[in-house]
């Protein structure tokens, strides 16, 4: 309840009331008419072609000012903890509002990160797939990846070698690639002149999808990234795959999952890309 009365923003759902009995509990939120994003970027060729190539940066825009405004803009922080586009809610005027607080952790100072491994694993950072200890701030910047990437392509993302963050790498890595197969047919092709634009959106979902939370940038830089065209980008590292099939019951002995979470983060930062079990 104390994060829905501080998280008032233009960007964040906004909280009415509550009801608190012994038979029921209830919160009550402003009615958003036009539903989730996923609707939209996974719909159908009528909803997905409503989602033009300027509606989409302004979403993507919308959901970077929401969750900065949890990590930067209240007096505590608060990670969301399963952003994605099932809780990013659209209202008539297309305007984003982050939702669904049911997950979210309020860290105070001293603590080095939220307990309890809680999301969808598609949209959760390596490390935390390993260490629910290790949640931080950019745990949810890696999130916001995922889902600039899928509000971009119109592809969900997954765990392993098939996962729209491998393919986006792919393109991103290979000149000899049209970046612009990772669009959403329901918008491609973009004239020539925003293409850059198209480049340079990839690239900031790619920088918040790397394997070293270190390397990921703050919410409030990707704000930042996405208003001001003219700030120089730093180069992504290749992003880290993430293998469901291998499970701690599957293993010889025992895992420990900060041990590994380490040396596999140690690992790629000196190497690159590497595949990662997930828990």
């Amino acid at each position: 309840m104390t994060a829905l009365r501080l998280s008032q923003h233009p960007n964040i759902l906004r909280f009415i009331t509550y009801c608190d009995d012994e038979e029921e509990h209830i919160l009550v939120y402003e009615y958003m008419r036009r539903g989730s994003l996923e609707s939209y970027i996974f719909g159908d060729h009528t909803k997905r072609v409503l989602l033009k190539w300027k509606r989409r940066l302004e979403i993507i825009l919308g959901i970077a000012r929401g969750v900065n405004h949890l990590h930067e803009g209240v007096d505590v922080v608060i990670l969301h903890r399963d952003l994605k586009p099932e809780n990013v809610l659209l209202d008539d005027g297309w305007n984003v509002k982050v939702a669904d607080f049911g997950t979210v952790k309020l860290l105070v100072s001293g603590a080095e990160g939220a307990q309890t491994r809680i999301g969808t694993p598609a949209y959760m950072a390596p490390e935390y797939v390993l260490d629910e200890n290790r949640t931080t701030l950019k745990c949810d910047v890696y999130s916001f990846g995922v889902t600039l990437l899928e509000t971009l392509s119109g592809r969900r993302n997954s765990m392993g070698l098939n996962s729209l963050i491998s393919y986006a790498w792919g393109l991103w890595e290979d000149i000899n690639r049209d970046i612009m197969d990772l669009l959403d047919p329901a918008v491609a092709p973009l004239p020539t002149e925003l293409v850059p634009q198209l480049r340079r959106c990839i690239q900031i979902g790619l920088l918040c999808v790397q394997g070293l939370p270190d390397d990921r940038p703050l919410m409030s830089e990707v704000v930042e990234m996405l208003n001001d065209n003219s700030l120089n980008l730093a180069p992504p590292r290749a992003p880290m795959v993430q293998l469901p099939e291998l499970r701690e019951a599957d293993a010889a002995v025992p895992i420990d999952y900060a041990t590994v979470s380490d040396a596999n983060l140690r690992w790629q930062h000196n190497n690159g890309p590497r595949l990662l079990a997930g828990p």
